[in-house]
């Protein structure tokens, strides 16, 4: 039971990891470009 806790933990612990890492990567990118659709 505490096994299942833990893979749904570290499951939910990846997508906002990787949410995080798309949400820096798309905030470096839109840094880089020039604001004309600002």
């Amino acid at each position: 039971m505490s096994n299942r806790i833990y893979v749904r933990w570290s499951y939910l612990h990846d997508i906002y990891s990787s949410k995080s890492i798309l949400l820096i990567a798309r905030k470096v990118l839109f840094d880089q470009l020039p604001h004309a659709s600002a």
